[in-house]
């Protein structure tokens, strides 16, 4: 199961909620959703799928999008980098559009 800002929101809600109950179906579910965030109901994902794909454009060639890496110490548990450059299948680096620019922030 891949935890994104979709199942976040389930994820901190209470226990007793129906939106925790459905990620803990999610989780323990033996198919795995791979959600399609370009037609999703909620525009901010639309928004951020249209970014990504204006973005890969214009990467150098070595990034690769949308690499899916697994938890060494926790195999349940994988996460997608927007772009990464990859050798011997090992992540050498990567980059997430949401904190491209954070230093500037700070």
């Amino acid at each position: 199961m891949r935890i994104g800002s979709g199942q976040t929101v389930k994820l901190l809600q209470g226990k007793n909620t129906k939106g925790f109950k459905s990620l803990i179906s999610e989780f323990i579910s033996d198919t795995e959703e791979y959600p399609d965030a370009l037609n999703s109901p909620i525009d901010a994902f639309r928004a951020g799928a249209i970014l990504e794909q204006v973005m890969y454009k214009y990467m150098p060639d070595e990034y690769l999008p949308q690499v899916r890496v697994v938890s060494r110490i926790y195999d349940v548990m994988t996460c997608t980098l927007d772009f990464a450059i990859l050798k011997n299948n090992e992540v050498l680096e990567f980059k997430e559009m949401k904190s491209i620019n954070f230093e500037d922030f700070l």
